[in-house]
């Protein structure tokens, strides 16, 4: 059986943009390492590598909502070729930095640029694709995502283990690539005729499905984003495990959904969207507090394997549910919000889990972890089972 045989149907540009996602995501390597870097080559603490990783995050919230407004105004292609660009200049200057507020210049650099293209093209791969396929062609481009990082974070640990210098140009290299893709292929310019009017701000506070699901999706963000930071930091320092192990736990990640999630999707395509957040939301939930009780590398792997599915299940639910409800002429600013919400996760969720398991141990971390992903769920939970753009457009004209 074909894993991917319900990817059939989707448009040519859906499957350039996965290619070129592909090649970026295949030299991932800076943003996994980027705790281990700072402690492990600048000799920075636990607590200043920790606010770095915040400031990371932090910067993510301007990224987001910057990338859409652009992305609204002068088209989601040229916003995304350009970022790509951007972000492999800056990862090609963050190694000069050294000290504190040098790291910290450069990571917010890094964050913005490295940031950028994330609602960007999630903007194209929903103007590229019809309606009723849009849902697949957010998978086809998470599985381009994971593939690539499937490749990217073990080969960035194996080289790190020579040479930490080694994965910033890499990384850089596939940012490039990635850029030159996407230039020799046609993507609409900029497709929607009407500019967007009124406030941004005052539509997206007038959408409270919108906010419901903002606030489930940053306790989720808060959840997801300890797997590339207080993991590594876990693994590597308090169980004793080298980089490439963790590296390696991410490849069981991304292979997963290489092979598992276009499948799964198709057979789930009937669920409505509060439907998969809900249950993907647990099962995230469940495999990060599991490893409260894994101390081998073995056990490690088989929660990643439960939140995994957690996170195929709810992540091309989270990119539906927002395409839908948004208005054409701001799906880039709605798409942004998802980012937002992702980004208010990652500046909260690192620096909170390397203080929990400073402070308390693995056990106390995992099972506030668990606990604030249950949470997550249950906002879900209260969300309509569908819901389409007109109710947005009407938000949007009420505060014009």
């Amino acid at each position: 059986m074909n894993p991917w045989r319900g990817l059939a149907g989707l448009p040519r540009a859906s499957f350039l943009l996965a290619l070129a996602t592909f090649v970026n995501r295949a030299g991932v390597m800076v943003r996994p390492m980027l705790v281990l870097y700072l402690t492990n080559e600048l000799g920075f603490s636990e607590s200043l590598a920790g606010w770095m990783l915040a400031l990371y995050g932090a910067t993510t919230l301007v990224a987001a909502p910057l990338s859409g407004w652009l992305a609204d105004r002068f088209g989601a292609a040229r916003v995304l070729r350009c970022a790509l660009v951007l972000a492999a200049l800056s990862m090609c200057c963050y190694p000069l930095a050294r000290g504190p507020l040098g790291v910290a210049a450069a990571t917010i650099l890094f964050s913005l640029f490295n940031e950028m293209p994330r609602p960007a093209l999630m903007t194209l791969v929903a103007d590229v694709a019809p309606p009723e396929r849009r849902k697949q062609a957010f998978v086809l481009s998470r599985v381009a995502v994971n593939l690539g990082l499937s490749i990217g974070p073990a080969l960035g640990g194996l080289i790190a283990q020579w040479s930490y210098l080694a994965i910033f140009w890499v990384d850089a290299a596939a940012s490039s690539l990635a850029a030159l893709i996407l230039l020799r292929t046609r993507l609409p310019a900029h497709p929607h005729v009407e500019r967007p009017q009124g406030s941004a701000v005052r539509v997206l506070l007038s959408d409270r499905v919108l906010l419901l699901f903002f606030v489930g999706t940053v306790a989720n963000g808060l959840v997801f984003f300890q797997h590339d930071s207080t993991m590594a930091y876990w693994m590597n320092r308090v169980l004793g495990m080298t980089e490439f192990r963790f590296g390696l736990t991410i490849t069981v990640n991304t292979l997963l959904i290489g092979l598992v999630e276009v499948e799964l999707n198709t057979r789930t395509a009937h669920w409505s969207h509060r439907r998969s957040l809900v249950l993907g939301s647990v099962l995230t939930a469940i495999g990060f507090w599991a490893m409260a009780c894994a101390d081998s590398w073995w056990e490690i792997a088989a929660t990643v394997v439960v939140w995994t599915f957690g996170e195929m299940i709810a992540m091309p639910a989270m990119s539906a549910f927002v395409s839908e409800i948004a208005p054409p002429r701001r799906r880039g600013l709605y798409m942004s919000t998802l980012m937002l919400a992702f980004g208010t996760g990652c500046t909260l969720g690192p620096k909170a889990g390397l203080a929990l398991l400073h402070a308390h141990g693995a056990a106390v971390l995992w099972g506030v972890v668990g606990v604030v992903g249950l949470i997550g769920a249950w906002l879900y939970a209260c969300l309509p089972a569908r819901r389409v753009a007109g109710g947005a457009e009407s938000a949007e004209r009420a505060v014009q």
